[in-house]
């Protein structure tokens, strides 16, 4: 049959065109092999000619002659022949082949071809099939061959026909007429074999999803009553980490679909309850543990809960509390240290015990409400007030001075008359005599103060050598600490400024910040290791990581260094990133968040202070564009030019697009270029051609205007003596003409 889209059978509108064979020479519908149908066609061109090599055919059965959608597709790739001709089993690339159920129905099926995605082709009504289909399905049930079914029987396992069986006594009254193996038994219990055979009630009874020991009432998930103490046993025969008698697993979400825990949720614990008059009351006593963090599978962090109830009371109270870092809490919920208590702390015979191993029972005091804890600490004091001394030899010399704190091992040791410090930590402000207004927090820090007034160091050992430097703010172990007299200084970071010793009103912030500076003063410092290396330069800003001068440039001035690893080696001088062809070399845009040049602008740039003047050069100096320096004064080895005319020539300007997508690296524009090929100009002239760091050629325009000029010049040249030439030419034919009318 040949098949036509549209009315006019010669007009070979179409692409191609396919007569189609529907031959059922063969439809195997056994289990063992896929159901198919055998279908065999004729593809031709538009002309009307067979066509031949590969083709992809589209087949889709259909329940209408036309319209509606495929019940069934398929695409097959096909070879023709010489003749068009191809044949193909539908059904043959799925396991089973054509489903079943597109034939059982009994109505009438039609199949469309399409060749190469094209539209598809009028429809041819199957006639056949169906019948074939249908005859196969009585054979089996539902589809399934009865091997696919289990069947009753005396024995369970295969029988000697291959068939499979299980014996319904085994499933012990799920099946009809089965009797199960009980003699007695109430419901809600859990049966228990009261002899060999038989089953009766035991003492656990469920109650929807509770189970109850000993009781039918169950008030939980797991309830158990027992008379008599104690009630239940724990054996645990191993030491291995997790081999506790009890483990609690607490998750947020429902059994079969589990969430993580979040902060404060109770992931155990202990509640103990009481009868009172009529009934049990509430938790009462509890230790709980609680997630401190929200859980992930390496975030585990937890704090323990202890509460009790009140004389008289109904209602518990939190007593103590450990929190994930081991601090002990009681009276409050956010211990800061190993035991924080808010409250009174009593000792009543033996007194508290320091970490050297002297134990104080009394505090010794002299002047005016003063507070000493510690062996020997306020022990010269006569009339100073408002001290409070904590520690062995804190606040030892102290006489008059007043309103002091000093906690710690010797802190504030050799003060005399200094008052309105604040001295915490081992050795901290020891040497200090009449400095006022300071501050020290860490060992020894303000160690060597004795006069310097309104200090503030935090940290180990920070401003531990100042003296009589004023004004200064050290922040991190070991910050300013070689300072001696040098003031209004602020470092933050550990061992930031810590070579300074008169360097003035010098700001940092970050570990190691200007950590080689001495004298130098008036600089910033923002970043971790920025401007170390700098001595005695002044007036200096250094932002980012490492930033800074080289070993070879300590004593700047004016400069600065933005970015991390930033390097300036010359005064009044402003760098910004690393170094170029470095990991650390950025590229800076000025009205693009993305430049992807060294240096990027969206936008006009104006060069200059007044009238024309600013010039952009190139790396030799060589101006580019602008009003650049030129005078014969500044020049040496002047030269002019080779003859250049017949070379120029030879450059051939061309327009092109750059290969974008093939080197993304050096950032090309997609629209229309002009230019030069570096190749072509090389062949000319080679000293304006070099090669980059990836093995390209680049060429340097800025010769360009210079070559043009000079060959310009060779063309003026060559005019003038072309016009001389004409003017002696013209003269010699006026005197030829003269002597002809003659």
């Amino acid at each position: 049959m040949v098949l036509w889209d549209g009315g006019d059978i010669m007009r070979f509108k179409l692409a191609a065109f396919v007569v189609l064979m529907v031959m059922v020479v063969a439809l195997d519908v056994s289990a063992q092999t896929p159901r198919v149908v055998r279908q065999s066609g004729m593809v031709r061109d538009g002309a009307g000619q067979p066509r031949a090599g590969a083709a992809t055919l589209t087949f889709g059965i259909y329940a209408e002659a036309e319209g509606g959608a495929p019940l069934w597709t398929e695409v097959q790739a096909v070879t023709l022949d010489s003749q068009g001709r191809y044949a193909v089993a539908l059904g043959a690339l799925e396991p089973e082949g054509l489903p079943l159920a597109l034939f059982t129905s009994g109505e009438a099926r039609w199949l469309g071809v399409a060749v190469d995605g094209g539209a598809e082709l009028p429809r041819i009504a199957l006639l056949s099939v169906p019948y074939a289909l249908q005859a196969a399905d009585a054979e089996t049930v539902a589809g399934k061959p009865l091997s696919a079914f289990v069947l009753a029987g005396d024995t369970t396992g295969t029988g000697a026909d291959g068939l499979t069986y299980v014996n319904p006594k085994l499933l012990q009254g799920a099946v009809v007429g089965v009797t199960p193996l009980a003699s007695s038994g109430s419901p809600g219990f859990l049966g228990v074999f009261t002899n060999s055979t038989d089953l009766g009630n035991s003492i656990m009874f469920q109650a929807g999803t509770s189970i109850g020991v000993n009781t039918t009432a169950p008030a939980a998930a797991f309830h158990a009553v027992a008379t008599a103490a104690p009630g239940a046993y724990f054996d645990v025969y191993s030491n291995t980490l997790g081999a506790l008698p009890v483990v609690y697993r607490a998750a947020r979400g429902t059994p079969g679909a589990p969430t993580a825990v979040q902060t404060d949720d109770i992931l155990g614990g202990l509640a103990v309850r009481g009868y009172g008059a009529t009934g049990f009351s509430g938790g009462q006593g509890q230790v709980m543990f609680r997630a401190a963090e929200p859980w992930t599978d390496a975030a585990h962090g937890t704090y323990l809960q202890f509460t009790t109830t009140p004389l008289g009371s109904a209602g518990w109270a939190e007593r103590m509390r450990i929190t994930p870092e081991g601090n002990v809490g009681l009276g409050t919920t956010t211990p800061g240290q190993k035991l924080s208590v808010a409250g009174t702390i009593e000792s009543t015979t033996s007194g508290f015990k320091f970490p050297d191993g002297t134990t104080q029972t009394t505090a010794a005091t002299s002047g005016e409400t003063n507070n000493a804890f510690g062996t020997l600490s306020l022990r010269a004091n006569t009339t100073g007030s408002w001290n409070a001394a904590f520690g062995d030899y804190s606040l030892k010399a102290n006489t008059t001075g007043s309103y002091n704190s000093a906690f710690g091992n010797a802190s504030l040791e050799g003060n005399t008359t200094g008052v309105y410090n604040a001295a915490f930590g081992y050795h901290s402000l020891r040497l200090n005599t009449t400095g006022i207004n300071n501050a020290a927090f860490g060992a020894d820090s303000l160690y060597a103060n004795t006069t310097g007034n309104r200090n503030a160091a935090f940290g180990g050992a920070s401003l531990a050598a100042n003296t009589t430097g004023t004004n200064n703010a050290a922040f991190g172990a070991s910050s300013l600490y070689g300072n001696t007299t040098g003031g209004y200084n602020a470092a933050f970071g550990d061992s930031s400024l810590v070579a300074n010793t008169i360097g003035v009103s010098n700001a940092t912030f970050g570990a190691s910040s200007l950590s080689d500076n001495t004298t130098g003063g008036y600089n910033a410092a923002l970043g971790t290791w920025a401007g170390h290396l700098n001595t005695t330069g002044t007036a200096n800003t250094y932002v980012g990581y490492a930033a800074g001068p080289d070993a070879g440039h300590v004593g700047l001035t004016y400069s600065a260094a933005i970015g991390a690893w930033a390097v300036v080696t010359m005064s009044n001088a402003l760098v910004l990133g690393g170094v170029s062809g470095t990991a650390s070399a950025v590229s800076v845009g000025i009205g693009t968040s993305a430049p992807d040049t060294t240096l990027q602008v969206v936008g006009d740039v104006k060069v200059g202070t007044a009238g024309t003047n600013g010039c952009l050069k190139n790396f030799a100096g060589t101006g580019l564009v602008g009003t650049c320096s030129s005078d014969v004064r500044l020049k040496t080895n002047v030269r002019p030019f080779e003859p250049v005319l017949d070379r120029l020539v030879r450059l051939r300007p061309v327009h092109f697009n750059w290969k974008v997508e093939q080197f993304p690296a050096y950032h090309f524009g997609a629209g229309l270029n002009s230019g030069l090929i570096a190749q072509e100009v090389e062949q000319v002239f080679p000293e304006m051609v070099a090669t980059d760091e990836k093995g390209f050629r680049t060429v340097n325009y800025a010769e360009l205007p210079y070559l043009t000029l000079a060959a310009i010049r060779e063309l003026k040249a060559e005019n003038d003596a072309l016009r001389t030439q004409l003017a002696a030419l013209a003269e010699r034919l006026a005197r030829l003409e003269k002597r002809d009318r003659h």
